[in-house]
């Protein structure tokens, strides 16, 4: 079963590796139409509608599941690679961005997409600890791994999911800032409460 999930990321990485050629300096200049298109083309990725029911890990061994988003009104869900310059490039941007939302009931989450390999486990650690990364990073289970990591393109990827569980909105590709993702994110929260 294990080298299923090592061939199924493996597949994963060499497919989203052209999404990491990008250097953190070519992220930042990036244009608001081309932060734009690449959120259409997100859309069309065939992401599930809901997140998959999982019971996984977190980088220290603690116990996750969809429990997570309960009582959230919005959680951002970054997936990332230790492999990818552009995921590790954001990581302070977001610990930023999950302290200063967190009292709007907006939480962010980490599932490092090539962690079932061990080696991987301790650079992830290693990246965490380096960047001062404190929001829940998940080591993906068959869940995670057949339910949402299939259908992701690039690596990073951000998707978001309310307190249900439902995701919700375009995926978001590429490294961004704090402020371009406090954007998105309070575009969400005034399209939830517009229809409620």
């Amino acid at each position: 079963m294990k080298r299923y999930f090592a061939l199924m990321l493996s597949v994963i990485v060499m497919l989203t590796m052209a999404a990491c050629g990008k250097t953190a300096e070519e992220n930042e200049g990036s244009s608001q139409q081309e932060q734009s298109s690449q959120q259409e083309v997100a859309s069309d990725t065939g992401m599930p509608g809901l997140m998959p029911s999982f019971q996984a890990k977190d980088i220290n061994g603690s116990d996750v599941d969809n429990t997570i988003f309960e009582g959230k009104k919005l959680t951002m869900v970054n997936i990332w690679g230790t492999f990818c310059p552009p995921c590790v490039y954001e990581m302070p941007e977001l610990q930023k961005l999950s302290e200063e939302m967190k009292d709007q009931g907006v939480a962010v989450v980490g599932i490092i997409g090539d962690t079932p390999d061990a080696e991987n486990e301790e650079a992830a650690r290693a990246i965490i600890a380096e960047k001062g990364v404190k929001f829940t990073n998940i080591v993906p289970d068959e869940a995670i791994i057949n339910g949402l990591l299939i259908s992701i393109q690039a690596f990073p990827t951000s998707v978001f999911v309310d307190g249900e569980g439902n995701i919700v909105g375009a995926p978001v590709v590429g490294a961004h800032s704090m402020e371009e993702y406090k954007e998105i994110i309070q575009g969400m929260l005034s399209q939830k409460s517009e229809g409620n």
